[in-house]
């Protein structure tokens, strides 16, 4: 029987949430202002150590642009039109009210404090 632990750590690049998903791309769209999408994409294969589609990040930027914590616009470089993102100020809001959120997650479960566990 192979070992549980073993099983997670060959796993553990496939586990990502949707929270450190949005946490993840909007803390790079703030820290490099102006960043274009396939920008984004590399950071979050570096940053995660996954590999996420360029459909997959298109379709969260268009879910976060319509919730209106980044705003697009378009630039011609290279003779190519760039869509580049930048965030609001709702999407800084909603990035502090992650980071608090991971914090606290992450000192309850330092104290030892039952973490409970929702499943949808």
């Amino acid at each position: 029987m192979k070992n549980i632990n073993n099983k997670i750590e060959d796993n553990t690049n496939y586990y990502v949430t949707k929270q450190n998903l949005l946490f993840t791309i909007l803390s790079i769209i703030k820290e490099k202002g102006n960043v274009y999408g396939y920008e984004i994409m590399l950071d979050i294969n570096k940053t995660m150590c996954c590999r996420l589609p360029s459909g997959g990040l298109y379709g969260v930027l268009s879910v976060l642009e319509d919730c209106n914590m980044i705003v697009s616009f378009g630039e011609h470089q290279f003779n190519r039109r760039r869509k580049y993102f930048k965030i609001t100020q709702k999407g800084e809001e909603y990035l502090l009210k992650l980071q608090n959120s991971m914090s606290t997650l992450l000192r309850n479960f330092a104290k030892g404090s039952e973490i409970k566990c929702v499943y949808a």
